[in-house]
């Protein structure tokens, strides 16, 4: 049985922070509603002439004209790749499933650490605090025993609890109403949750 670590997407993914030890609920913000706020902001404080001229526009003399307060430096927008099971392990599923807003140094992620975000289903995390229809901010490192990781197993991917005993992985649940998973042939790690997002 193979067991290894193996980040996905990371050409997809932005730069941002990690290495939280709690959960954290946070607010998400759309792509493309926080993008079209912006160009709506810029509109209608700036010239239309001055628009013409000039092919982009200066962000900072924006913000010095206009009432909206600007998002701070450490506001990132990590990408979403779809959804992942909290569950029965099922397919990889890799997809663009948008973005989400946050205020990185609310929860004390790094500059050099690189995340993504996937929406979950099921409910085999709900003892963690982890919610159907929630989305979990991972960090590409690897696993520690206790972290909840999105992983393969065997082929199928899942969020769980990463755990090693006597030098074999398992992944366990929390909720009993689930069977701790042993990979048969392999296991493979693919991010280290750091972050719960919840719409309120």
């Amino acid at each position: 049985m193979n067991i290894s670590f193996s980040p996905l997407c990371q050409d997809d993914v932005l730069d941002s922070r990690a290495e939280a030890d709690e959960i954290n609920p946070l607010s998400p913000i759309d792509c493309d509603d926080a993008r079209r706020n912006i160009q709506s902001d810029v509109t209608a404080n700036t010239r239309s002439s001055e628009c013409t001229r000039n092919a982009s526009v200066n962000i900072h003399a924006f913000t010095r004209r206009s009432t909206v307060s600007p998002l701070p430096a450490s506001y990132v927008l990590i990408p979403i790749l779809g959804t992942i099971p909290a569950g029965t392990p099922w397919g990889q599923c890799q997809e663009d499933d948008g973005c989400i807003g946050v205020d990185i140094s609310s929860i004390g992620i790094p500059n050099n650490a690189r995340t993504f975000a996937v929406r979950v289903c099921g409910e085999s995390m709900v003892g963690a605090g982890i919610l159907d229809k929630d989305v979990v901010i991972l960090e590409f490192k690897s696993p520690y025993d206790g972290a909840v990781v999105a992983a393969l197993v065997d082929g199928e991917m899942t969020l769980k609890r990463y755990f090693l005993r006597s030098g074999r992985p398992f992944l366990k649940a929390e909720n009993p109403r689930f069977r701790a998973i042993v990979p048969a042939r392999e296991l493979v790690v693919q991010g280290v949750m750091v972050a719960l997002v919840r719409r309120t």
